[in-house]
């Protein structure tokens, strides 16, 4: 699902061999947001069960299956982008 007007979908492995060619050094971290662990609309008791939840739980679990990756790479001097 996306909020956004555009959205592709990588795996990790997708999106390094994408990247891999131009960029080195290639590190990638799974994050996602606390509201992912509880799949129901928004509500109080939603809010409250988000706040009882500890942050290194919620971490621990979002860091393995969260929906999004964050992307960090250093362009490789010999390669131009255009």
């Amino acid at each position: 699902a996306s909020d956004g007007y555009y959205a592709r979908v990588f795996s990790q492995n997708e999106l390094r061999a994408l990247l891999n060619p131009d960029y080195a050094e290639i590190s990638m971290s799974v994050i996602g947001l606390k509201a992912e662990l509880f799949p129901f609309p928004r509500c109080r008791f939603k809010e409250r069960i988000e706040a009882l939840t500890p942050n290194w739980l919620a971490s621990a679990i979002l860091g393995r299956w969260g929906s999004m990756l964050v992307v960090e790479a250093t362009r490789r001097r010999d390669r131009r982008l255009f």
